[in-house]
C-alpha cells in the first residue's frame, strides 16, 4: 500500500526594505570625533587638528575646521565644526574648553554659542 503525499509549497517571505540611513552621525557641540560621547579624545582631536596632525573621526563626521553640513540650521551655532566657543576658529582654547566641560570646571563661551554637549542639528 502506498499512501499519496501532497506537498503544499509554503509562501516565500517577501523581504522588507530597511529604513534608509539618516545621513551620518548626530552632531553635538564638542564631540569632535562624532562617536556620541564628549571625552578627552575630543579635546585631543581638536589639538591634533591645530597641530596639523591626522584626526580619527567616525565615518560621516565633518572635518574639524570645516563647514557644518547644510542640514544643521543657522542661528547660535558655530560656523565651523570643532569651534566650541564660536570665535570663528578651531584652536587650543577649544580643546581646553572641552576638557573643562568634561571635568565640570567653569569656562566661558561667546554667547549665544551652543553649549558644549548640546545637539548641533
Amino acid at each position: 500500500n502506498c499512501t499519496a503525499v501532497t506537498l503544499t509549497p509554503s509562501p516565500t517571505p517577501t523581504p522588507t526594505a530597511s529604513p534608509p540611513p539618516t545621513g551620518g552621525p548626530k552632531l553635538a557641540q564638542g564631540d569632535n570625533d562624532c562617536d556620541g560621547n564628549i571625552e578627552a579624545t575630543d579635546a585631543l582631536a581638536g589639538l591634533r587638528h591645530v597641530a596639523g596632525l591626522g584626526v580619527n573621526q567616525q565615518p560621516g563626521c565633518p572635518a574639524l575646521g570645516g563647514a557644518l553640513p547644510a542640514a544643521v540650521p543657522a542661528g547660535d551655532l558655530p560656523d565651523i565644526f570643532g569651534d566650541v566657543d564660536c570665535d570663528d576658529d578651531v584652536d587650543a582654547v577649544d580643546g581646553l574648553k572641552v576638557l573643562q566641560f568634561i571635568a565640570a570646571l567653569p569656562f566661558s563661551q561667546n554667547e549665544p554659542c551652543t553649549d558644549i554637549g548640546q545637539a548641533l542639528e
